[in-house]
């Protein structure tokens, strides 16, 4: 798998898109073997929702090491509307696993910057963990929504043939 890195040929919508991690050995380039959990005009959020997306599903492996010594896990992928992979959630995660301490969670001078931070690592794993359940739990309900208003309006175009 390749990720594009010139975003100068980067196309709105954005994908974001679960796959096994098996699957995405085998299959990267085969959209049929992935999952589009959801599609955004912005590329930050994309990459949030992936970022989040990744978190939830392989919290409880060891390491990206451990994960991938058995093909197991999930990662998390942004395509743009050309089909251009131009993230992959587990690339953040090769230096430092989910929880462990990185350069993001150093404190900061919160009045200079409107950041926050966390001082302890679990603080920060919880938000994530948190952040990510209802990002998912709101990616679900969407398409729950839009399912039901798929069925009312075939209901409703079939009444009206």
């Amino acid at each position: 798998m390749k990720i594009n890195n010139d975003k100068s040929t980067y196309k709105p919508p954005f994908s974001i898109v679960l796959l096994d991690a098996m699957d995405a050995y085998y299959y990267a380039d085969v959209m049929g073997k992935m999952e589009e959990v959801g599609k955004e005009e912005d590329l930050g959020k994309a990459i949030a929702i992936a970022d989040a997306l990744f978190v939830l599903k392989n919290k409880g492996w060891e390491s990206l090491r451990a994960m991938n010594d058995v093909d197991g896990g999930y990662d998390v992928r942004v395509y743009d509307s050309t089909m251009s992979c131009v993230y992959a959630a587990h690339t953040k995660y090769i230096e430092n696993w989910i929880g462990e301490t990185s350069s993001e969670l150093q404190p900061v001078d919160h009045e200079k910057t409107g950041k926050v931070t966390y001082d302890n690592p679990d603080d920060a794993k919880a938000f994530g963990d948190a952040l990510a359940k209802a990002m998912v739990e709101g990616l679900n309900r969407h398409v729950r929504e839009e399912e039901e208003s798929m069925k009312k309006k075939k209901k409703a175009d079939a009444r009206n043939s």
